[in-house]
């Protein structure tokens, strides 16, 4: 076999394994490279020294850099172990630690300009679930109808190449979007199908539509899958997510990620609610609708008590009444728990102290716990205090803008008792 015909039997094999066309040229470059080096038409055929000689040589005499040292490898990877079922131990070869080319991050505008570019709704579905879940795209090509949840906004995916499943928000936003392109091209089993149904769509097909878009969008960068992926994160922090809830929710827990994301500590659990997706196509000026659709976010015991008051334009009494329902809720609780009939700030203190408390908001064997119920503590009776007490006491009016902002506190403290006791 001469390395004409070696270099088309690599590149063939990696086509049908819908390898990206980058990877393809990659991988086949790498292996000829390496057979041309021993002059040897059946590379197959050497040892495993032979290669750990010739990626020393690379990586210490030519001084290639380590992502190309690292790509090398993982060719040598396809070639020798999936291709021709060795078994080499890779992972026993010195090599340089991974190194992230940063790149020049795209902004909120060049993600619109890309979405405008996008008259295919297949694409545009894509490049959505990359943008706004935060997947990558071998995620989004192996996503299934059943693995979306309409009802509790999330969406399942399995990341194959590192055997991980995880659990994402999905904006409403985006299940409209994929409903559109359920009506337009009806697929069977993947939610992205080629032209032969029940098969998954390719990712070289993907790529390759993603680069017509660019090249439409006259966008002056690099981009790729990975990019805009990489706008997400970038673009969810913007929106006041702390990096590290982040990367936990999409599943990237390693420092030196962390440290690359922070270019362009914190241990969380919590999970990222929002997408930059919504914020991308919401109109900058908030109408009286989008005002009044307020109450829709609300507790819906905070709707019930104020609403009418509040559209009759008794600001301040529709926020008093709130807070009332609450001190008689927690008085309620107290009483039964321990008898002591209290009011106000005096209950809130002995409803929730961290010590010893009678309603318990979080795991006070934590120190966040503890931080928690030392926090709301202070929450609830300040809201008695300085909130509640002044409109009983004496004809306090206030603004409508003032009072939603009261009303959405009320909400919240509503919300946080909720978690003890079903109001």
């Amino acid at each position: 076999m001469d390395i004409i015909t070696l270099r088309k039997k690599i590149y063939d094999q990696t086509v049908n394994r819908d390898y990206p066309d980058k990877t393809s040229v990659t991988y086949t470059k790498k292996n000829t490279d390496l057979a041309k080096y021993y002059v040897t038409d059946k590379p197959e055929k050497l040892s495993f020294d032979d290669i750990k000689k010739y990626i020393h040589h690379q990586w210490k005499v030519a001084k290639k850099p380590a992502n190309s040292i690292n790509l090398m490898i993982s060719a040598f990877k396809f070639f020798f172990n999936d291709l021709h079922r060795k078994n080499i131990s890779f992972d026993l070869i010195e090599k340089p630690s991974k190194e992230r080319r940063l790149v020049d991050p795209l902004t909120t505008k060049e993600i619109e300009r890309l979405f405008e570019a996008c008259n295919n709704l297949k694409i545009k579905s894509i490049i959505a679930l990359v943008y706004g879940c935060g997947l990558e795209i071998g995620e989004v090509l192996g996503i299934k109808f059943s693995d979306i949840n309409a009802k509790t906004n999330t969406i399942t995916v399995t990341n194959q190449k590192k055997k991980i499943t995880k659990e994402l928000f999905i904006p409403a936003s985006i299940i409209e979007l994929l409903r559109k392109y359920y009506e337009n091209f009806r697929p069977k089993t993947w939610l992205f199908e080629g032209r032969e149904q029940y098969k998954q769509y390719r990712a070289r097909t993907a790529y390759h539509m993603l680069t017509s878009v660019v090249e439409k969008s006259k966008i002056q960068k690099e981009v790729n899958f990975t990019i805009i992926k990489y706008a997400y994160v970038k673009h969810t922090e913007d929106l006041g997510i702390p990096l590290a809830v982040i990367l936990n929710s999409i599943e990237i827990k390693d420092t030196r990620s962390y440290d690359f994301y922070n270019k362009m500590g914190i241990d969380s659990k919590e999970k990222v609610r929002i997408s930059p997706y919504d914020r991308l196509f919401r109109k900058q000026t908030v109408t009286k609708k989008a005002i009044d659709e307020f109450w829709e976010i609300l507790h819906p015991q905070i709707k019930i008590l104020a609403q009418g008051k509040f559209n009759n334009k008794y600001y301040a009494d529709s926020v008093e009444t709130c807070l009332k329902e609450l001190n008689t809720i927690v008085k309620k609780i107290v009483k039964n728990k321990s008898g002591k009939e209290l009011d106000g700030a005096n209950l809130m203190s002995n409803a929730f102290s961290p010590t010893n408390p009678i309603i318990e908001l979080a795991d006070l064997s934590t120190e966040s716990g503890q931080n928690i119920q030392k926090g709301y503590l202070q929450i609830y009776s300040g809201a008695m205090t300085g909130i509640r007490n002044p409109k009983t006491h004496q004809n306090v009016e206030i603004s409508r803008e003032r009072a939603i902002h009261l009303l959405f506190l009320s909400s919240q403290l509503f919300y946080m008792l909720e978690d003890y006791k079903p109001i």
